[in-house]
């Protein structure tokens, strides 16, 4: 799986939007839910969701000047993102239904 994120090259896409990079990942992502989300929803939580979002991070630490170098703040930018859009990337869409219930 993090072979696959990393085949995408996701920080050299820096003239995407991030609603466009959310384009590119959602349905692999959604694959990877159903498929291993039965049995190892553990791990997909804990492991993939993890890296899919530091790989989003190093995005936007390419993408944004101010953010280069400042791997503390790219996550909090992040976080800041993923508050107000929970619906953009896939994975943010289960964690926020994990926790919902």
């Amino acid at each position: 799986m993090r072979e696959r994120i990393r085949s995408i090259g996701l920080p050299s896409l820096v003239y995407l939007s991030l609603e466009e990079i959310a384009k590119v990942l959602n349905p692999v992502i959604r694959g990877w839910i159903q498929y291993y989300g039965r049995f190892y929803r553990t791990e997909l939580i804990r492991k993939l969701y993890r890296y899919l979002d530091d790989r989003i991070a190093a995005w936007l630490r390419q993408k944004y000047k101010r953010l280069r170098g400042r791997r503390l703040q790219s996550w909090r930018v992040l976080a800041r993102i993923r508050s107000g859009h929970r619906d953009l990337f896939a994975h943010w869409r289960r964690v926020s239904e994990v926790a919902c219930g």
